[in-house]
């Protein structure tokens, strides 16, 4: 059987066969193949469980609100937007109801684990605040630590013992422990803001942090967008590596 015609390029037919052929020569079909078998998955589950006339009742407004605030109202400049895009409004009609069924199928996936999510990933989520000083010997290090130990002021040790460079000793913006290195991880887990850790080795340097504050995560709209999300990806993974596929050509 004569494989069908995928695409033509100049004047020249391209089957499905040799497409899949180019792709499978530069290791990009598995991530093709995917993308299909996920958007499948995502059409059956919106067609599913999504109410599409709630949906569509929701798209006017927010095309009326995309147009506004990208001050696409004039339909002149509205019409050559979507030509620069190569969209008729049809197609984009359906290009925004397609993402707005998959923001309504992600929130009702997510909403009965969302706050068990949070509470399980929360000690990664919060944030910490830390300054430090970094010497390039263990001896220095423990010297500075004896010193702190015994009443000395963090600051003070810093300009006696850091180095002129500018990584010797800071203090670092908010950042989360999740993409801390697990030994810096495990050395602020116990300390109390305004307390020092125990000598930590980086990078072939050494180093004394202060917690100079915690910042506790809170379930705000920025956050729950992104566990949403993150929940979102998890089941659409699930659902992919569930489904049987089998590809029909010859």
């Amino acid at each position: 059987m004569t494989s069908p015609i995928f695409l033509t390029i100049n004047e020249e037919s391209i089957s499905l066969e040799q497409a899949i052929d180019y792709l499978q020569k530069t290791g990009r079909f598995q991530e093709f193949l995917m993308n299909i078998v996920a958007q499948h998955a995502l059409a059956k589950e919106i067609q599913s469980h999504i109410d599409l006339s709630l949906s569509k009742a929701v798209l006017e407004q927010r095309l009326v609100d995309f147009r506004t605030q990208n001050n696409l109202i004039n339909p002149n400049d509205f019409q050559t937007w979507l030509t620069d895009r190569g969209l008729n409004y049809e197609a984009f009609r359906q290009q925004s109801l397609w993402n707005l069924s998959l923001e309504l199928l992600r929130e009702q996936i997510s909403r009965e684990q969302l706050l068990n999510f949070f509470q399980q990933r929360k000690p990664f989520l919060d944030q910490v605040i830390l300054s430090w000083i970094a010497v390039d010997t263990e001896d220095l290090i423990l010297e500075m630590h004896q010193k702190l130990e015994s009443g000395a002021d963090f600051d003070q040790i810093a300009d006696v013992y850091a180095s002129p460079d500018e990584d010797a000793y800071g203090v670092e913006e908010p950042f989360s422990r999740e993409g801390m290195p697990e030994v810096l991880k495990a050395a602020i887990a116990p300390v109390e803001p305004g307390n020092f850790t125990e000598p930590v080795n980086l990078d072939d340097r050494w180093y004394i942090f202060r917690v100079d504050a915690l910042i506790t995560a809170e379930l705000n709209d920025e956050l729950k967008y992104q566990l949403e999300a993150e929940l979102f990806e998890q089941w659409l993974n699930n659902k992919v590596e569930s489904m049987t596929v089998k590809l029909e050509v010859n």
